[in-house]
């Protein structure tokens, strides 16, 4: 057993809701908007990239590639925040791929001077610092 199975719903750190809710809303959404806005250029999913325009100069080389790794980001990012709701370790394991993966990339692109990452790799690192927290692995991959 792990997560929920093994605690009561009463014994979930905060910090495991808290964590859960961003990954679930927060990097599904962006990935499964700049997905789509990757794939079907000019239409209102384009605003998202005034928050960043030096990410879309450079995930715009990438074209429709691009774009369908970023919706299979969000639909992992979906799966993993159901999976983290439901306290399973899988989802655990899953989500600690995917922060290293994004982070690794962030931090590559803030070394480069890509000025827009400035927020996304603190927030990211962030994320995984979070992740791998004594209490989280605990309530996920305690057997």
């Amino acid at each position: 057993m792990s997560g929920m199975d093994g605690l009561a719903i009463e014994k979930k750190p905060p910090i495991v809701t808290r964590f859960t809710s961003v990954i679930l809303f927060g990097s599904t959404i962006i990935a499964l908007v700049g997905g789509l806005s990757l794939l079907w250029p000019g239409t209102i999913f384009d605003m998202l990239w005034k928050l960043n325009p030096a990410a879309q100069t450079f995930f715009v080389r990438g074209g429709r590639l691009f774009g369908l790794l970023f919706l299979c980001l969000g639909i992992m990012s979906s799966f993993a925040g159901v999976g983290l709701l439901k306290g399973k370790s899988w989802a655990w394991w899953l989500t600690l791929l995917g922060l290293v993966v994004v982070g690794t990339v962030n931090l590559l692109r803030f070394l480069t001077g890509d000025p827009g990452e400035l927020f996304g790799t603190p927030f990211t690192l962030g994320l995984l610092w979070l992740h791998v927290q004594p209490s989280v692995r605990k309530f996920f991959l305690s057997s």
